[in-house]
């Protein structure tokens, strides 16, 4: 018995025992979220893809969400859709990105959006907010998660890395990623959303069987109107659709600090309603929740009309992995966006100049956090 056992009372004895027993025990750490990135500027042309996925590697994320913008990659209507090695299709890029972020042993995560002007449903809708005809949505899904299997080859590339999670679509709650949001007063930006992923999930599966589908991707919005849907409306009604489904997500963003109590459905502290309203619907019990985009603003923008001290953005992302639901087992992914600042965002880690803020070494510290990760976010 070790020494500082005999200090105790006699009638503590079986108390001694058991912590010297426990003692002995294994200790499991409790992951919670791996802290993941978003670099918009990964996808921009012109803008060098190895010097992006260096400093990204810099932030210590191990998962990196991707822009997969459906209207670039095939411009010109394919002839023979489902097929990765079409003519017609424009994969160098994004190619370059998944090897320069695989080689850095970094999980790329695909949202997938943005409709080409030959797949829209409507001509009256035919820019990349337009919503897509779903058989030709399923159709390219199937030929990206085809070429990105990890049993493609290209003839130039050779075998190409192995992607396996899937974002289907950005943001579809917001008129300003799927539109119409409604006809008349009728909402159908829903039924459109359930179509094309009733049209992607087996197409997915076919070609990658190990592959993440996740669903939902909405916008941080509290109210239903003309355009858009609220979250809480999103997610009730895609729980009770038909589509299927591994994973759902959302994107979380607020000017409150994550342990307020009582804000909207958009906020961190609805995070266990959420849950809550998934497992309510029998078939969505247990589905992973993905937080696909997080961040506090350090200043005013395109999107955001008020904002934080850099040192209160810190202070917030710290809380946001220390929250409980957060370190449980059903969120497993918490993504930053952005790497850094935009005209448009100013949520970054990093100023527009490249600076570093507050929030850096925080997210880096969130990052290293349990180097390994979970299985379902390996590739």
């Amino acid at each position: 018995m070790p020494n500082n056992a005999k200090k105790l009372p006699a009638r503590s004895g079986v108390v001694a025992l058991a912590a010297v027993a426990l003692a002995f025990l294994p200790v499991t750490e409790v992951r919670g979220a791996v802290a993941g990135i978003h670099d918009d500027l990964l996808v921009v042309e012109g803008i060098d893809v190895e010097a992006r996925a260096a400093l990204i590697e810099t932030s210590g994320a191990r998962v990196a969400k991707v822009d997969v913008r459906w209207s670039q990659i095939a411009p010109i209507r394919p002839r023979s859709q489902a097929d990765p090695a079409d003519l017609a299709y424009r994969f160098e890029r994004l190619d370059a990105i998944v090897g320069s972020l695989t080689s850095r042993d970094i999980t790329p995560l695909f949202s997938v959006y943005s409709t080409p002007r030959w797949a829209a449903r409507s001509p009256a809708f035919s820019r990349a907010s337009g919503a897509p005809r779903p058989g030709q949505f399923g159709r390219f899904m199937q030929a990206l998660a085809h070429r990105y299997s990890g049993r493609y080859v290209d003839i130039q590339r050779g075998t190409i890395p192995r992607v396996r999670h899937y974002e289907i679509w950005n943001e579809p709650n917001n008129g300003r990623f799927l539109a119409p949001q409604r006809r008349g007063r009728r909402t159908v930006s829903l039924g459109a959303y359930v179509a094309l992923a009733k049209a992607a999930y087996p197409r997915i599966k076919k070609v990658n069987p190990r592959a993440v589908v996740i669903a939902g991707s909405t916008a941080p919005r509290v109210s239903t109107n003309g355009s858009g849907v609220s979250s809480r409306d999103w997610l009730n009604g895609l729980a009770r659709s038909p589509a299927k489904f591994d994973a759902y997500s959302m994107h979380l963003t607020s000017a409150k600090g994550p342990r307020i109590k009582g804000a909207p459905y958009t906020h961190w502290s609805s995070l266990r309603r959420i849950i809550d309203d998934l497992d309510s619907v029998e078939r969505r019990e247990g589905v992973p929740v993905y937080v696909t985009g997080a961040g506090y603003a350090t200043g005013t923008s395109k999107f955001a009309k008020s904002g934080v001290t850099g040192a209160r953005q810190a202070k917030y992302l710290r809380q946001i992995f220390a929250l409980p639901v957060v370190r449980s087992e059903r969120i497993p992914l918490v993504v930053w966006s952005n790497l850094q600042d935009s005209p448009a965002r100013r949520t970054g880690l990093l100023s527009a100049n490249g600076a570093e803020k507050s929030s850096f070494a925080k997210f880096l510290g969130e990052a290293r956090r349990g180097r390994r990760l979970p299985k379902e976010l390996r590739r």
